[in-house]
């Protein structure tokens, strides 16, 4: 069962501090910081082609850490289409952004090393390097990814979650805080909340 504690709030955000949450993509694991994504669906990540030389030399930080899907012995290239591997994604499609990404699948594991979070083999995964979003996102959608059409669905984390019965349902909640108050906001995915009760 996935606990609150492997997701804790952090600040991040190019215009305010923002909740954001740890995330481990790849073998070995890179560490990544992303905004959990309400109406997304699969884990977004920012790629090491997000910094530029004309950006400040924190660049990597400030976009909550880079993941090189080179330096992962467990990426595999997303094959649905022989003539590419970028699609769209739905990364602040809301607000009119129209953002592509390259995607792949690799391990990704909730929350920091050694924090209990759940890590599950072969997910969807996409890396962006436009600055319409500046950090990535962790889809709360059980929606499935669609890269050719409708009759190959790519199941997405939480569905995968659900499916090897790491949590009851596909539901969850989430807390956003405030940013003045010095406390952590919590992500919890299907589990009774004993402490809000």
């Amino acid at each position: 069962m996935v606990t609150s504690s492997c997701l804790q709030h952090l600040g991040d955000g190019s215009d305010g501090p923002w909740s954001s949450f740890t995330i481990q993509v790849g073998n070995p694991p890179q560490v990544v910081k992303v905004f959990p994504s309400t109406s997304g669906y699969q884990t977004i990540v920012v790629l090491p082609q997000g910094c530029t030389t004309s950006d400040p030399s924190n660049c990597s930080d400030l976009r909550g850490r880079l993941f090189n899907p080179a330096a992962s012995t467990s990426w595999i290239n997303n094959t649905a289409n022989a003539t590419t591997q970028i699609y769209p994604n739905n990364v602040g499609k809301s607000v009119g952004f129209t953002s592509k990404g390259s995607f792949g699948f690799d391990d990704v594991t909730l929350g920091w090393g050694g924090s209990g979070g759940p890590s599950l083999k072969n997910q969807t995964v996409g890396g962006i390097a436009s600055k319409d979003s500046y950090l990535g996102q962790f889809g709360l959608s059980p929606r499935a990814s669609n890269f050719t059409d409708f009759t190959v669905p790519v199941p997405s984390y939480m569905e995968n979650l659900k499916a090897q019965n790491m949590i009851p349902s596909k539901s969850w909640a989430y807390t956003a805080g405030n940013q003045y108050r010095k406390r952590s906001t919590p992500l919890r995915k299907s589990r009774v909340d004993h402490h809000r009760q």
